[in-house]
């Protein structure tokens, strides 16, 4: 053990016995305590400081050493890695950023403007004379096969029709006489009773109305003919897109009275450049837009394709 010694100042003035350099009274406590240490012999008091600071150093850092392992080992750590681990979070994605990747085939699109036209359509006209009685459509009116259309007065016709089937039963009842006294004829001629002239002239007879009877049943025929013609029906199933008579209008042969359209199969008649006439071909797949449906793509085939340029436009007619 380290002895303390207090050493009371006094107020001498006489100058210590070492290098009387300074004297007492001016000295601080510790020099005069140095002074007093060195002339009663005593050793040097050693400074404890810097030992102190270095004995709470090695402390601190062993305690911080200590904290730092047991709670990276200790109780809460073993219950944190027992916890269930943290659910991973989930990003959503807008399916409008969401694409998915898939093989394609490049292909080389030719545009093509054109104009619809139906494949089917049909200008109806007369095939008799006479007078207009009814018309049961307008432009735009559906219509299906055989629906009754147009209506011509039949009064004429009816006439004329019975005219010719009376002429033709007239002309059947003289071919059944006929042919009676033709047998007859024959059955004297086999007794030698009558001559061959008489033959001859029954044969004749017979013959020549039986001539008559088929011209005038193929006038009946005719006379049936016209009178269904004078009912116009429609060819097809369709549209009405003309309409050229009215009631009343009196009408001849061959005078245009309905067109009827079928628009369930159209066909374009397109206009194609030259430099892309060799990358066309029958049978090639169109997608076709129409003005006024812009929503909407119809599909379509190329079924012709024109072997001479338009000189004019220098385009190639393409049939869809």
């Amino acid at each position: 053990m380290s002895s303390s010694v207090t050493v009371q100042k006094s107020d001498t003035t006489d100058t210590p016995k070492g290098d009387g350099s300074k004297p007492t009274w001016a000295m601080s406590k510790p020099e005069f305590e140095r002074d007093w240490r060195a002339r009663n012999g005593l050793p040097k008091r050693r400074r404890r400081w810097p030992w102190v600071f270095l004995f709470l150093l090695i402390v601190g850092g062993a305690g911080y050493y200590y904290y730092s392992t047991t709670t990276a080992t200790g109780p809460t750590a073993v219950a944190e890695a027992a916890l269930p681990p943290e659910p991973q979070i989930l990003m959503q994605v807008n399916t409008a950023e969401l694409a998915v990747v898939e093989p394609r085939t490049l292909q080389r699109t030719v545009r093509v403007i054109g104009t619809l036209a139906p494949t089917r359509q049909a200008q109806l006209s007369s095939q008799v004379n006479g007078r207009i009685e009814e018309v049961r459509v307008q432009p735009g009116d559906a219509v299906g096969a055989g629906d009754v259309l147009v209506q011509v007065d039949v009064e004429t016709l009816t006439l004329e029709r019975d005219q010719v089937r009376n002429n033709a039963n007239a002309t059947r009842a003289q071919l059944n006489l006929a042919e009676v006294q033709l047998e007859r004829v024959e059955a004297l001629i086999g007794r030698g009773v009558t001559t061959a002239s008489s033959l001859d002239e029954a044969q004749a007879n017979v013959t020549a109305l039986r001539a008559n009877l088929s011209a005038l049943e193929d006038q009946v025929s005719g006379a049936e003919l016209r009178l269904s013609n004078a009912t116009v029906r429609a060819p097809f199933s369709g549209v009405v897109s003309a309409r050229s008579v009215e009631p009343g209008q009196y009408v001849s042969t061959g005078s245009p009275m309905l067109t009827v359209v079928d628009l369930a199969r159209m066909e374009m008649q397109g206009n194609a450049p030259v430099g892309a006439g060799a990358e066309l071909r029958p049978g090639q797949s169109v997608e076709v837009r129409v003005d006024g449906i812009p929503r909407r793509i119809f599909e379509g085939v190329v079924v012709r394709i024109n072997p001479v340029a338009d000189e004019g436009t220098r385009t190639i007619p393409v049939y869809i």
